[in-house]
């Protein structure tokens, strides 16, 4: 098989190093299976199963973040474990262990400090909590084009008798513990 590089033809071996990519085209096509032992970089993404915007995959970041609870806009006590993320494409996958002391602050309970801004309306998901709402349904959503995330019981939906957990709720306790596993789509 034939090599052209700059122009040449008929070079059978190349020498490691010697092709710089303005040797390269800018489009490569690779027909069959492309196979790297090495570290693979496409800093405008990956396309897969077709060539839309909607096929490409152009972010993937995993990270540790810093979660915050807040009662009544005050921030309380917080001390957290595995506080780590993943985020692939806009959908942002947040993963943490959270201690607080309740206090006396009253008001809507939040974890602040999400590492991704989230999208412009609410998105739901359940949560778990190793207190007295353990053995409750209760939800989290995310606050829109916001960092916040507000703690619900009682219910399954808003509409159905939930509201938001306040410091009220909380404040005899004086360790509360929330196993945190939350996905949202971001901004």
């Amino acid at each position: 098989m034939a090599v052209v590089i700059n122009g040449t033809t008929g070079i059978d071996k190349v020498q490691d190093g010697s092709i710089v990519s303005a040797d390269l085209d800018t489009n490569i096509a690779v027909a069959g299976t492309f196979t790297s032992a090495g570290l693979v970089t496409a800093s405008a993404g990956v396309a897969i199963g077709g060539t839309g915007s909607g096929n490409t995959l152009d972010d993937y970041e995993e990270g540790t973040w810093t979660p915050q609870m807040n009662i009544g806009g005050s921030n309380v006590t917080t001390t957290f474990t595995d506080a780590v993320y993943t985020k692939i494409g806009n959908i942002a996958h947040l993963f943490s262990v959270v201690t607080f002391a309740s206090g006396t602050d009253t008001g809507t309970v939040k974890l602040t400090g999400a590492p991704f801004t989230a999208g412009s309306s609410l998105r739901y998901f359940k949560g778990v909590s190793a207190n007295d709402y353990a053995t409750n349904p209760h939800q989290y959503y995310t606050a829109s084009n916001g960092t916040e995330v507000i703690i619900r019981v009682g219910g399954t939906t808003q509409s159905d008798g939930s509201r938001n957990l306040n410091g009220n709720d909380i404040k005899d306790n004086t360790n509360m513990i929330f196993y945190f596993h939350i996905t949202y789509k971001t901004a």
